[in-house]
């Protein structure tokens, strides 16, 4: 049995393949969209390092199209965005279907979904049938997944889980710039990474006239500009100790 792990260098696939490798040797498998913030790559690689000391059997294999979301979008003529997801299908489902048809069979892909994406393991399973390929979601299980992964993370294995968790991203793909994300997720890039959001900015702009956006109806633009006209009084505060209720206090 070939044991495959879909490694996104982010929190969840981590704890998915510790509970893989507790049990069997296995390839931990990213695919790399070469738009990752740089502390992702750090943290793959800390716990990959951190697996081999424990004597876990795995392999860390990064697979790649070679261009990024933004260059594809160029090549393909689309504008990627949550109602259509060319990056995430040719950068990373596209990529990950060609390595699997060279390996082996029997084979097992292993995912960290937990189970507040039960609807989305449905549907992957169903597509990786076709290739005769099994699907395990190891968070969807007991023990099942931590309340705190990051804290977990840091705890068990003293490791400080991506950057981006703790500048106040709910995921750490594609350093902050992923195009399915919502208002509230480009809110936060503006935020964050002021020099990122321009980037995201000026390519929508530019993209066959400003035709097409990122966001069902608003330009990144339009989004920036609401935000910058907010009164300080107004803008969100992210952290739970400065909640507004205890700043009335």
């Amino acid at each position: 049995m070939n044991r495959v792990v879909m490694f996104s260098s982010g929190a969840a696939s981590a704890i998915a393949a510790e509970r893989v490798l507790k049990q069997y040797s296995a390839t931990l498998l990213f695919t790399d969209t070469r738009f990752e913030d740089a502390d992702n790559y750090r943290f793959a690689n800390e716990v990959y390092q951190y697996f081999l000391k424990q004597g876990y059997e795995a392999d860390l294999e990064m697979v790649k199209d070679g261009r990024t979301p933004l260059e594809l979008f160029k090549d393909e003529g689309i504008l990627g965005n949550d109602r259509v997801p060319v990056c995430s299908r040719k950068l990373k489902g596209d990529q990950t279907i060609k390595w699997l048809k060279k390996q082996g069979r029997p084979l097992t892909l292993y995912f960290g979904f937990d189970f507040k994406e039960l609807h989305r393991a449905k549907r992957v399973t169903e597509r990786y049938a076709k290739l005769d390929v099994g699907c395990e979601y190891p968070l969807c299980k007991p023990p099942y997944s931590p309340p705190d992964k990051q804290l977990y993370i840091r705890q068990e294995w003293g490791i400080e889980p991506p950057r981006m968790y703790r500048l106040g991203f709910k995921h750490a793909n594609c350093g902050g710039r992923c195009v399915r994300g919502k208002v509230n997720h480009w809110r936060q890039l503006l935020r964050v990474w002021p020099d990122r959001y321009k980037e995201m900015e000026e390519f929508e702009g530019q993209f066959k006239g400003g035709k097409y956006t990122f966001l069902p109806g608003v330009s990144l633009t339009e989004l920036r500009e609401s935000c910058e006209s907010q009164l300080d009084m107004f803008k969100l505060v992210d952290s739970p100790e400065h909640a507004p209720c205890i700043q009335c206090l």
